[in-house]
């Protein structure tokens, strides 16, 4: 059950990566560039997982959590930062006043 659900998840990944990069790049959407792109991120996957919890896994840990904070400060610098601010404010509060009504079903 986990290497069809593991499978699944790549292929499906890779799709979407696939789309992505033809939207942004133009690069064709093909089974050629699939599989070329299952062979790249499969490589790097055991490479992480090779390395190790010190180091590989580390190091994506660390890359995710820098370009997630990059992409949080291109938002908030380019987009429209009072409306998103305004909303987060408002959304929090809404969540929180129906937290817990909706976690007892009141």
């Amino acid at each position: 059950g986990t290497v069809f659900g593991v499978a699944t998840s790549l292929g499906y990944g890779v799709l979407q990566v696939n789309a992505g990069l033809n939207h942004l790049f133009g690069v064709p959407i093909n089974e050629t560039v699939q599989v070329i792109l299952i062979v790249v991120i499969t490589g790097l996957a055991t490479i992480s997982v090779v390395s190790g919890l010190d180091k590989g896994i580390r190091i994506l840990s660390e890359l995710n959590l820098g370009l997630a904070l990059l992409l949080l400060a291109l938002v908030l610098c380019l987009g429209p930062t009072v409306l998103l601010l305004k909303s987060f404010v408002e959304n929090t509060g809404g969540y929180l006043s129906e937290l817990v009504s909706k976690t007892f079903n009141l």
